[in-house]
């Protein structure tokens, strides 16, 4: 394998990613739905008829950047989802789509569903598409398995198990 085609895959991926939130940009514009970003809708796609806490929108990956707090606000106050307290617990928030969200929702799943088929028609098959998700599925588990690896003993590896870079005797001080 080259060296850079781990650079390489990863850098379609996140094209595709790029790609992908501009898509669903494109289509919010043509549906008039400016209230909210493309990020905020794939989370509202994500709930579904679900109900989460707001912790578990990050821990199920609905979400990847650094601020969910800010997007999840902004859905609430654009009234794409509701709000209740956990029968449990009422420290806790669940998070579920209010009407409006259904209806994006919905929306959504007909826009994903025609670019499934497009792709069909393009010769993309569904046996191609399956090998490429579990393909997908596979590289995340072993980037989460080189990320959660316990600490090696002391040595000169690194958490991954590579060799760490030996400094030259002279400059050891």
């Amino acid at each position: 394998m080259s060296k850079n085609m781990y650079v390489q895959s990863i850098s379609i991926l996140g094209s595709l990613q790029r790609f992908f939130l501009d898509h669903i940009q494109v289509f919010l514009e043509e549906c008039q739905q400016c209230d909210l970003n493309a990020t905020q809708a794939l989370i509202v796609y994500h709930i579904g008829k679900n109900m989460f806490k707001v912790n578990e929108i990050v821990k199920y990956h609905f979400y990847e950047g650094s601020n969910p707090s800010y997007n999840l606000k902004k859905m609430l106050s654009a009234k794409y989802l509701k709000t209740s307290s956990s029968q449990h617990d009422r420290r806790v928030l669940l998070v579920a789509l209010s009407d409006k969200g259904v209806e994006l929702h919905q929306a959504m799943e007909q826009f994903f569903q025609k670019q499934e088929e497009n792709l069909q028609q393009m010769g993309f098959s569904s046996e191609r598409w399956k090998n490429w998700v579990d393909e997908g599925k596979n590289l995340v588990q072993l980037q989460n398995q080189s990320h959660s690896d316990p600490e090696p003993p002391l040595g000169n590896t690194t958490r991954s198990g590579h060799s760490r870079p030996r400094m030259p005797r002279s400059a050891q001080g």
